[in-house]
């Protein structure tokens, strides 16, 4: 530590730390039409962290959802199995609902049912991640085809 520190202290030798991500960042998606689910790493285990005032690190999804609401389940882990999927320590962290149907828009998705929908697949949807220096993940989900559009800091 005694080293980290003076290395992260020296300005004048030119010796810069870099944070890593140091687990698995991702969420859990549906995939063969719904029939099962993967999990996406968003950011990988060693992705590198901006340092302060470089910006973000951004990673962007475009897809055609094939339901009215889309449940985004995120998590991190330590490690992927062979089969890609999360192993050894895996922490939960929140969980979020963005309405692919523009008639659901502002309304309160707790409440409504999450079904397969031919009008949801008519929307096209992005999302952008962002993380900065700090580690703080931020996802912006959008409905390109209405506007509508939802940000969310994400927390463990």
């Amino acid at each position: 530590i005694a080293i980290g520190l003076a290395i992260a202290a020296d300005g004048v030798m030119g010796y810069a730390l870099q944070e890593r991500f140091t687990r698995y960042f991702g969420v859990w998606r549906e995939r063969d039409g719904g029939a099962s689910i993967a999990f996406d790493p968003i950011f990988s285990k060693g992705t590198l962290l901006p340092s302060a005032g470089e910006g973000e690190v951004l990673y962007r999804r475009n897809y055609r959802p094939t339901h009215n609401i889309g449940c985004f389940r995120y998590l991190e882990c330590g490690l992927l199995n062979e089969n890609h999927e999360p192993d050894g320590e895996i922490t939960p962290w929140e969980t979020v609902l963005f309405p692919f149907c523009p008639e659901l828009e502002g309304k309160d998705l707790s409440a409504i049912e999450i079904e397969r929908s031919n009008h949801a697949a008519s929307q096209a949807i992005e999302e952008v991640y962002r993380c900065d220096a700090r580690g703080v993940v931020k996802v912006t989900i959008k409905n390109q085809t209405s506007g509508y559009k939802q940000s969310f800091v994400l927390r463990p």
